[in-house]
């Protein structure tokens, strides 16, 4: 109602009127409770990541308010979020996720050498070794050992260390922008199956995603944005194939600005005849536009 956003549990997290560059804004409301699995849904430029970003301490050009377990964290902080219990697996893993010149195990440690290091800071090598393994054999890593080159694995693979670094590190809550990218269909179920996991474990996740049907398998709710605003969303699961057509083609509505076609659309010969509304007043004429399938929902762009 006023705007503010009341969130309690573990791994709660809420922002309030964040914005970046030029003030636009990225965010309205947004939080997750304990265990739950939060989407943020839209076109690339939507300001899906930028949020993630801002979120984690990344955008030196934030204003507004990140709360972690109801308590305030600043903005454009990465070490008060890591201190907040907070971790982030970037869209880029290759670049920002993982140090490819590194094998599993120093990879994996990166983000917890804290919790493996003597008081002068010199790595504890078997609590490396110790804590890595367990986390990369817990994620069914498949890798000669723990010292093989990062870089001679998989794109699956190399995204499962990418969330052991993060796990070693006994997060809360983890943001993951784009999970399944750039990974084949055996290594996504396997990745949905450990965010499932993490949820059912009262980790609060919150995943970003290009996919529609990844975020409506995933996610308890959605937020879509347009344009770094939020214009719609979804909450709960959809019901059998029906629910999911439907929810897909509200979501695809709310983030590119289009009108979802049903009876009453013309399809002709691979495209569809339509009326389009200009100024809320009905346009005589007829746009003739491509249509794109989602899973088998037609769809018109305006």
């Amino acid at each position: 109602g006023n705007g503010q956003s009341a969130v309690h549990g573990q791994a709660a997290r809420h922002t309030d009127d964040m914005t970046g560059d030029e003030g636009r804004v990225v965010a309205g409301k947004e939080g997750d409770g304990t265990g739950e699995v939060v989407g943020l849904a839209g076109l690339v430029g939507a300001g899906r990541t930028e949020i993630a970003q801002a979120i984690f301490g990344l955008d030196p050009a934030a204003t507004g308010k990140v709360f972690v377990n109801g308590q305030p964290v600043k903005l454009r902080s990465v070490s008060k979020m890591l201190a907040a219990g907070v971790g982030m697996v970037p869209e880029d893993r290759k670049r920002q996720g993982l140090v490819l010149t590194m094998n599993c195990r120093e990879n994996a440690s990166l983000a917890a050498l804290e919790r493996m290091t003597w008081p002068l800071g010199v790595i504890k090598r078997s609590d490396e070794r110790a804590i890595t393994h367990n986390f990369l054999t817990r994620l069914q890593t498949r890798m000669a050992n723990i010292e093989s080159p990062v870089a001679t694995l998989s794109g699956g693979n190399q995204q499962k260390v990418a969330l052991a670094k993060w796990l070693a590190r006994d997060c809360a809550a983890l943001i993951v922008d784009e999970p399944t990218r750039g990974v084949d269909v055996g290594a996504k179920a396997e990745i949905h199956n450990i965010l499932d996991e993490l949820a059912r474990a009262k980790m609060g996740l919150l995943v970003i995603s290009s996919e529609l049907p990844e975020l409506i398998n995933l996610c308890r709710r959605i937020i879509v944005l347009r344009e770094g605003e939020q214009v719609g969303g979804h909450h709960g699961k959809c019901a059998g194939r029906v629910g999911l057509r439907k929810k897909l083609g509200e979501i695809v509505n709310a983030a590119r600005g289009v009108r979802v076609l049903h009876e009453h659309a013309e399809d002709r010969g691979g495209k569809i005849k339509c009326p389009m509304i200009a100024d809320n007043k009905l346009n005589a004429q007829w746009l003739r536009a491509g249509a794109d399938d989602i899973d088998g929902l037609r769809v018109a762009f305006f």
